[in-house]
């Protein structure tokens, strides 16, 4: 079995992937606490007018939103929605380009910059376009 690592020939299994376990752990609720500091200073009132201000370009911004490997992006965006704030173009595609905390362990474990700016960047054009989409139409 490959893990990317080299273990000890009399290493279990069980032991690396507990140890891989608790180091993504901590990693994710390291993360999750700096993004919740953020989102305490920045508040649900400055984002509002902020997206409010953007127009057309309004889902772009969404769907950037929506790339915080964090739920409080969603509750966000869920929050200015029924606040009238967003569009529903807007919250589908900051729904849309979110992966939950599945973008930092990526940009944690994958050693290629390159693949994870690629499947980055290909999240926040989908859920760009679904969401422009969903405004012209609804």
């Amino acid at each position: 079995m490959d893990c990317h690592e080299e273990h000890e020939e009399h290493s279990s299994i069980f032991l690396a992937a507990l140890r891989h376990t608790l180091e993504i752990f901590v990693f994710i609720l390291v993360f999750s606490f700096i993004i919740g500091l953020i989102f305490g200073f920045v508040g649900a009132d400055s984002a509002a007018a902020f997206l409010g201000s953007l127009g057309i370009f309004q889902p772009m911004m969404a769907a950037l939103i929506g790339l915080v490997p964090n739920c409080g992006a969603s509750v966000l965006l869920a929050q200015l929605y029924m606040g009238g704030a967003i569009t529903f173009g807007s919250f589908f595609a900051g729904l849309c380009s979110g992966a939950g905390i599945g973008l930092a362990v990526l940009w944690r474990v994958n050693p290629s910059w390159k693949q994870n700016l690629f499947m980055t960047g290909l999240l926040w054009f989908c859920g760009t376009c679904c969401g422009i989409l969903l405004q012209w139409v609804v």
